[in-house]
C-alpha cells in the first residue's frame, strides 16, 4: 500500500517533467510548450488513479479469495485421509522392497 501510494504521488511529476523534454527537444516554442502540458496534465494522474484502483481491487480480491469462508473448523477428514495414503504408501514400500 504505501509503494502505490509513493507512486502514485511521483508518477504524475515525473511523466510531467518527460513531456516538458519531449516538447522543448522538439523545438516548441514556450507557448506551445505550456499548451501542450496544459492539454495532457490529466493524463499521468489519471494514469496513477486507475493503476492504484486497479492495484487496490487486485489486493482485495486475492485477500477474500485467501480466506473465502472467514475461519469455520475444517469439514475434510484430512487426518484419515493422510494416514490411509500413508499405508498404501508404506504397501507400495514393502511391494518394492520384496523385488
Amino acid at each position: 500500500a504505501f509503494l502505490l501510494c509513493v507512486f502514485a504521488s511521483v508518477f504524475p511529476l515525473i511523466s510531467a517533467r518527460h513531456v516538458a523534454r519531449w516538447s522543448l527537444a522538439d523545438g516548441a516554442d514556450a507557448d506551445g510548450m505550456t499548451q501542450l502540458l496544459q492539454s495532457w496534465a490529466f493524463l499521468p494522474a489519471a494514469v496513477a488513479f486507475f493503476s492504484v484502483l486497479a492495484h487496490t481491487g487486485m489486493w482485495n480480491t486475492a485477500r477474500i479469495l485467501e480466506d473465502p469462508f472467514v475461519h469455520p473448523p475444517n469439514d475434510l477428514p484430512s487426518v484419515a485421509m493422510q494416514r490411509a495414503f500413508n499405508a498404501r504408501l508404506m504397501g507400495v514400500w514393502d511391494a518394492l522392497r520384496i523385488l
